[in-house]
């Protein structure tokens, strides 16, 4: 078997209702570089959506007990299996949303949504700490949106665009 191929799917009911997902912000164009599942990438499929998608390796930030992550999914083009996407690079829409679970601890995921025919614009990184760094907080002509983790954890989510 090679390493863009799985023969392993994951069935993925929750036990837990979520009672609020609210979409954070939505844009265009980012490229992002899509792991094998060799390097921490699962394919899942989902019940109530009734596809597979990728879960892509968590971005781990500081704060809390146990510390604490931001969740990224892949969410492939109606048609296409998700492992068409292992091991390449390619340009997506992005969706950034707060999930609230019923004792009140909320966190943040990603969704990305692969798109053709587009050069990619912005990035997006997840910091481990919720201080952005010097040199973004230097440049006049950075456009640039933030995210922070919600309390306890301590990330931030970054949105700038691509330096030409």
């Amino acid at each position: 078997m090679g390493l863009g191929r799985s023969s392993v799917q994951t069935r993925v009911v929750s036990k837990t209702k979520v009672p609020k997902h609210e979409l954070l912000w939505e844009g265009e164009r980012f490229s992002l570089v899509v792991p094998y599942e060799s390097q921490g990438a699962r394919v899942l499929w989902s019940e109530s959506l009734g596809y597979e998608y990728l879960r892509l390796p968590y971005c781990p930030v500081s704060g809390g007990s146990k510390g604490g992550c931001v969740n990224r999914f892949l969410h492939p083009v109606k048609g296409q299996r998700v492992q068409t996407y292992l091991g390449r690079r390619v340009t997506v829409r992005v969706q950034i949303w707060r999930r609230t679970l019923p004792d009140g601890r909320q966190f943040l995921y990603i969704n990305y949504l692969p798109i053709e025919d587009a050069q990619p614009t912005r990035e997006l990184v997840v910091l481990p700490t919720a201080e952005l760094p010097e040199h973004l907080r230097r440049d006049p002509k950075s456009e640039i949106l933030t995210f922070p983790t919600p309390e306890p954890l301590r990330g931030l989510i970054v949105i700038s665009s691509i330096a030409r």
